[in-house]
């Protein structure tokens, strides 16, 4: 459980012994915290000055003046592009909780020896300890941690392991989620490469039973199928996501079926043997609902072996859309707003990127990454929520290396598969949760039909997409056949509800969607100067 309490703190300078110098230094603390805020929104400012308690703790040989109270309820999670960490020497700390963390430098006001920062501080432990009285903030709530429980990972390179829990009855009454984060075991931080939450659609009443093993198991029950709704998604690298003070993510009510899916993907590529694990992701809430319902959107490729990269490449890019077709299906008339956005690959992945068109218009990229690492798969808060109207289309694009691989590399579910999404988050919520593509089916067993009669190759019609893939010896030639392939073939779409089923229509065969009016490129600070004009020329008389 964790309770993020927002504090202003300030440090008097080692001078100040006597009372009325004490009283100095907090009237400077006062006068520098006041130029520190001066950034800050106004309602923030206001908030601090209406704080009436002020406290003193000792750490060390350090001092804090702190002051705290229940925000407004339109404080109750500051965006993270506002809030920063306390360092004293010390390197610790008291937040209000009677518990020492360490704390790291981050932005810290110097005046006149005086430190001051804002701190957001939170118990990552399952038992927090209690607040002092009269300081929880009452508008916060802490769902308790949705974890695996000391799963023993298998000695294979993937696992993907699932845990189905029933929510607390609390939750018959409808809250918003302001917060989600990883709680990853110690020592298990290379194990645990992404983690997503799944709410089981189906009506309040009806009971999904409880299960923890692989998310593929054949004696899995299959009233579990129906878990495929996208609460939260966090991946290698990623900090806790917070929510825009207009949105929060709607769990809970009397139409919610109170239980949900933990689907956890360990990587283990020394395959080793005795590792156990108990992580998952924890959620926090509050039943004061903000003005818009929030959700997730997957855009980009189908996690199938239909899209392929080939070997020894530099660069090769993969593109998945979400056509006109389906966002005119898909979203409201008023459209969504995206206002944050995670990036996916595997280990291959160099650069990221979604673009968005209107009528054939290209707009401002949603998301750009142009030094991807799958080791640091940040979950971003964009500059400004991205408006998407129905008849829009997203194209998530990937550009991977493969120079060290002697085959080709396929998409699934394995880290040594790929993968090319892009998780969006955004308000209004709509019943559109999946829009993703790959190469229309019958188009690429015609390619490797014409690959087995003009290229000479090993494919058949007997063997698996993978296989067939497999079958090919990759030169630079047929590579870039490939890549011609899929820049010009229609696709296969994936436009699913959250309960999996697609939209109504025929997703088989779509064109591709192309950029008519492509947009122009930013001003270079590099490009040359316009010519001075022959009046304004000094040399002309």
């Amino acid at each position: 459980m964790a309770l993020p309490v927002v504090l202003l703190a300030c440090s008097p300078p080692n001078h100040a012994r006597t009372a009325r110098q004490r009283t100095a230094a907090v009237r400077e603390a006062k006068h520098g915290a006041r130029t520190a805020c001066a950034r800050m929104p106004s309602w923030i400012r206001a908030s601090v000055w209406t704080w009436p308690t002020i406290r003193t703790a000792r750490t060390s040989d350090t001092k804090f003046v702190m002051m705290w109270s229940s925000l407004p309820s339109r404080a109750s999670l500051i965006p993270a592009t506002h809030t920063t960490t306390l360092y004293s020497e010390a390197r610790h700390m008291w937040c209000g909780h009677g518990v020492q963390g360490p704390c790291t430098a981050s932005q810290v006001s110097w005046r006149r020896g005086i430190t001051l920062a804002w701190c957001e501080w939170s118990c990552s432990s399952l038992h927090c300890p209690q607040l002092p009285r009269g300081m929880t903030p009452k508008y916060w709530r802490s769902l308790p941690q949705v974890r695996s429980q000391k799963v023993r990972v298998p000695a294979e390179e993937t696992t993907y392991w699932c845990t189905v829990e029933r929510l607390p009855d609390s939750f018959s009454e409808k809250q918003h989620v302001l917060q989600f984060g990883p709680v990853i075991e110690a020592g298990n931080e290379d194990l645990v490469h992404h983690m997503e939450l799944f709410h089981c659609e189906y009506p309040p009443e009806v009971t999904v039973p409880k299960y923890q093993g692989p998310c593929a198991a054949p004696d899995r029950a299959p009233e579990i199928d129906a878990c495929k709704r996208v609460l939260a998604a966090w991946a290698m690298g990623a900090s806790p996501f917070v929510y825009p003070l207009e949105a929060g993510l709607p769990i809970g009510g009397p139409d919610f079926n109170p239980y949900v899916m933990l689907e956890v993907h360990y990587n283990n590529p020394r395959i080793l043997a005795g590792r156990v694990d108990s992580s998952g992701l924890a959620l926090h809430y509050t039943r004061r609902l903000r003005a818009h319902d929030a959700a997730i959107m997957e855009l980009g490729l189908e996690y199938t072996a239909k899209m392929a990269i080939p070997p020894h490449l530099l660069s090769f890019t993969l593109s998945g859309y979400c056509v006109p077709e389906c966002t005119a299906l898909g979203l409201p008339a008023e459209g969504i707003h995206v206002f944050g956005s995670q990036l996916h690959t595997h280990l291959t992945g160099v650069r990221a990127w979604t673009k968005h068109l209107r009528d054939g218009t290209e707009l401002e990229d949603l998301n750009r990454d142009d030094h991807y690492s799958t080791h640091f798969q940040e979950i971003r808060r964009l500059p400004h929520p991205v408006h998407v109207l129905p008849g829009d289309t997203l194209i998530m694009s990937c550009e991977f290396s493969t120079m060290d691989r002697d085959n080709i590399t396929v998409g699934g579910f394995a880290i040594s598969d790929e993968m090319c999404v892009n998780y969006i988050h955004y308000y209004p919520r709509t019943d559109l949760e999946v829009c993703k593509s790959s190469i229309d089916s019958s188009t690429l067993i015609n390619y490797f039909s014409f690959m087995k009669r003009w290229e000479l190759q090993s494919t058949s019609r007997e063997v698996n997409w993978r296989q067939n893939y497999q079958a090919i010896r990759w030169t630079p030639l047929r590579s870039g056949m490939l890549a011609d392939l899929y820049l010009n073939s229609p696709l296969s779409m994936q436009c699913n509800k959250s309960s999996g089923v697609r939209f109504p229509g025929y997703w088989e065969n779509i064109p591709i969607p192309h950029i008519l009016h492509p947009l122009e490129p930013p001003p270079s600070p590099c490009s040359p100067a316009k010519e001075v004009e022959e009046n304004d020329s000094p040399l002309m008389n």
